[in-house]
């Protein structure tokens, strides 16, 4: 069960990162003179959705499951 928890946590804190790298790469694009710093940043948001739902469907399927994926 504690793993469990560790990829909830995991999955919120990727979430809320992908979150930050949005508002970060807009306030970058708006701000900086170097548009592409603003573009770059704001290419992270998907990497980091991915890991989250990753560890979002391992907690579900270790719950639902019992598997140990």
């Amino acid at each position: 069960m504690n793993s469990n928890i560790t990829n909830i946590t995991k999955s919120q804190f990727f979430f809320v990162a992908s979150l930050a790298s949005v508002v970060a790469s807009i306030f970058l694009y708006t701000t900086s003179t170097d548009k592409s710093l603003g573009i770059f940043v704001g290419l992270w948001a998907p990497t980091l959705m991915g890991l989250s739902n990753r560890y979002g469907i391992a907690a579900v399927c270790k719950a639902t499951c019992g598997n140990n994926s």
